[in-house]
């Protein structure tokens, strides 16, 4: 299982980040404003899986963001869920980049409580079954994910992908999809 950190975060302060200036859409969702709401809260771990591309697992904007050593690898059950393509990284970051470490960009909730866990079900080239794909749904589910992300997109509906997200519902996880 993942998550289940009962020691709670704190954010006391929100530093400066190097391309923060270029982020309009955080601007225009007004998440400086719910930032700020945040400050002095005890805020409790939230998992999201990232169902992708796998994760940069060394990225510098994601340090601390990623859940180490744990993961999945449709690919190579062995190895770890390293993104070899690019998008899966990409995505992490619109959501946990570390908010006020000097580094890189910002994510929407890019706060210590906000962990990702990779899941990795796409190539290089950005492509992946939909079997594998439900399967990366499943395997979110029984690590107890809080929330499923998957950013990806087919030319049809698929029945393995909407019975894995019915269960995830099921269970209470909420899972936001592309749409386009």
């Amino acid at each position: 299982q993942v998550g289940g950190d009962a020691a709670p975060y704190r954010l006391e302060e929100i530093g400066p980040d190097l391309y923060e200036d270029r982020q309009w859409g955080l601007k225009s969702v007004q998440a400086e404003t719910g930032w700020e709401l945040l400050k002095g809260r005890e805020l409790q771990e939230v998992v999201v899986a990232v169902v992708d591309s796998g994760v940069d697992l060394a990225h510098p904007d994601l340090a601390g963001q990623v859940l180490e050593g744990k993961g999945y690898n449709a690919f190579d059950r062995e190895a770890p869920p390293e993104d070899d393509n690019g998008h899966g990284t990409h995505v992490a970051g619109v959501i946990a980049a570390t908010v006020g470490n000097g580094v890189g960009v910002r994510g929407v909730a890019g706060f210590p409580a906000v962990k990702i866990l990779p899941v990795k079900v796409m190539d290089e080239d950005g492509k992946g079954s939909t079997y594998e794909i439900a399967r990366g749904i499943d395997y979110a589910v029984d690590q107890g994910v809080d929330v499923i992300n998957l950013s990806i997109g087919g030319p049809e509906e698929d029945p393995f992908i909407r019975e894995s997200v019915k269960r995830a519902v099921r269970k209470g996880i909420p899972v936001v999809a592309a749409a386009g």
